[in-house]
């Protein structure tokens, strides 16, 4: 079995598209009352399509410790940081409902723990090196967190005519809390004290 490693660039790529996700996702559940917060998630949003555009402007070939890409790791921590600052005070304003948004503490969650490990890397990149890469364990939690929060999401779009969805959604949630809590156990079992 060939493994196939993301360049650095394809990295930003990849993670710059999903945080550019997450900030259309909160303007889109954000409540029409939430104007500032609104402009807000705009203004990331925006900033991660300027990212993306400066990043398709590199050569995509650049090792880790070229000059360019170790300064734009450095304007994406910048920003990634700044959002990460922003999401996480929608997820406490969410818990303690003094926000209007349709998203989830659960879905808050993932969206969180993917933005810190795109932290954790350009910490790396901002140092012109590569990154630790994180255990098989440490990629499902992340990941199963992320994926029960958008079949949360996704459930509680469904009308309540659709049955057949709703029911599918559901077993889909309770698959994702399996796995993450045999994950969970498993992770524990390989602690080294």
């Amino acid at each position: 079995m060939r493994i196939t490693v993301l360049t650095p660039w394809e990295e930003h790529l990849f993670w710059i598209g999903i945080l550019e996700d997450h900030a259309q996702f909160v303007l889109d559940h954000l409540g029409g009352e939430e104007t500032t917060r609104a402009q807000q998630a705009e203004q990331f949003r925006t900033a991660f399509k300027a990212l993306r555009r400066r990043l398709f402007s590199l050569d995509r070939t650049l090792p880790v410790n070229d000059p360019g890409l170790v300064q734009f790791a450095q304007e994406a921590r910048s920003v990634a940081y700044a959002y990460y600052l922003f999401e996480g005070e929608l997820q406490k304003n969410r818990i303690e409902n003094t926000v209007t948004i349709q998203l989830t503490p659960a879905y808050f969650n993932g969206t969180l723990g993917e933005n810190e490990e795109y932290l954790r890397i350009l910490h790396s990149y901002g140092q012109g090196r590569d990154y630790q890469k994180l255990s098989l364990y440490r990629l499902l939690d992340m990941w199963l967190e992320d994926q029960l929060g958008h079949a949360v999401l996704l459930s509680d779009h469904l009308d309540p005519t659709e049955l057949g969805y709703i029911d599918r959604s559901r077993r889909f949630i309770e698959a994702f809390q399996a796995l993450a809590l045999q994950e969970t156990s498993q992770n524990r079992r390989n602690l080294n004290y």
